[in-house]
């Protein structure tokens, strides 16, 4: 009987002996890499360490009480080392990622679309590029009225300045509806409502419209506001021009990789283009809004709108129902959900 507990007792003292050996040591380092790894919150990769460095440290103690010395730093500090090590590596990563999304997007996104895309940006993002996608969007194109005029008319100090005053507040209604801003071109606003994070069920989509319209009225109240500001200050005073269309659209990063932008582009994003400078002598106050068919049956509930006609529009072969959305002199706007009554025309 005392011989095979002396032998059971060197079978241990040999296998916690090997802890401590090269291989040991390796395993160790092993094992707290593929926790550092494979774990995903900070909290739970420090837990893991930690419950194997107790656990490491308990079966050492268990071997002292019996008589034998187990050294107990090389192997914690391997499996220690590689765990921090292996975590701040992806936290180094991660951060590359992020700064490249970061600085692809810029200001264009809300703070929640940017929290929206780093939550999924392993289905979004591809070498640290967001990846092109194909995908259903409403797209936004605004336009100044008489523009042209303006700048003629305007030291370029002055009109700088008037025209950042603009910009300023255009961005902000996207950004407040959840849009991106694609693009400034000149005096003309481009922003996509629906990526990058895609909209896959008919709600989805739906919102999207409404978040666009909702968009547009809200740019017409801020030029309102911006017009008595400017009449006050003798500045020149303006109205705007908006095309709405939805549909399908590509969207993903373009451009070299010195110079890259996300962006979308699609026969969606001419339509709204085209509805934008659709006859310019058709009056909408302020504010004149027209949508594409597509967009007017996702938010025909919500708004009131009014039939313009079938019409050809420049570059297209088939004609396309547009609809108008009336703007009031009003300072706010509202679904009709929300108080804002409907007069559809058909």
């Amino acid at each position: 009987m005392f011989l095979q507990v002396n032998s059971v007792e060197h079978l241990l003292h040999q296998a916690f002996s090997l802890l401590v050996t090269p291989s040991g040591i390796i395993l160790w380092s092993f094992v707290g890499a593929t926790v550092g790894w494979r774990l995903l919150r900070i909290r739970w990769k420090a837990a893991g360490i930690l419950l194997l460095g107790g656990l490491l440290t308990l079966a050492s103690y268990l071997m002292f009480l019996g008589g034998w010395w187990i050294p107990l730093v090389p192997p914690l500090l391997a499996l220690g080392g590689s765990g921090v090590a292996i975590t701040a590596y992806i936290a180094y990563t991660e951060s590359e990622d992020k700064q490249a999304v970061m600085h692809l997007l810029g200001q264009h996104v809300s703070p929640k679309i940017a929290q929206a895309i780093w939550r999924d940006r392993n289905q979004l993002l591809k070498d640290g590029q967001l990846a092109g996608q194909k995908l259903i969007a409403t797209v936004l194109f605004t336009d100044l009225k008489g523009f042209t005029t303006i700048t003629e008319q305007t030291d370029p100090e002055t009109l700088m300045v008037w025209l950042n005053d603009y910009m300023n507040l255009m961005a902000q209604s996207v950004l407040d509806q959840d849009g991106v801003l694609d693009k400034f071109i000149g005096d003309a606003v481009m922003a996509v409502f629906g990526i990058p994070i895609p909209s896959t069920t008919e709600a989805e989509i739906a919102n999207d419209a409404i978040a666009a319209v909702s968009c547009a009225l809200d740019m017409g109240a801020k030029l309102q506001q911006l017009n008595q500001e400017w009449h006050k200050q003798g500045l020149p005073t303006v109205a705007m021009r908006v095309g709405i269309a939805t549909g399908t659209v590509v969207t993903g990063s373009l451009g070299s990789r010195q110079r890259l932008n996300y962006t979308t582009i699609g026969d969606t994003v001419n339509i709204a283009a085209r509805l934008e400078s659709y006859d310019k002598s058709l009056d909408g106050g302020t504010c004149r809004i027209l949508i594409s068919e597509e967009t007017y049956h996702h938010i025909e509930d919500k708004f009131p709108t009014q039939f313009i006609g079938t019409v050809q529009l420049k570059g297209r072969e088939q004609p396309l129902k547009i609809y108008q959305i009336p703007f009031k002199n009003t300072t706010s706007y509202y679904p009709t959900g929300l108080g804002y009554g409907t007069t559809n025309a058909t």
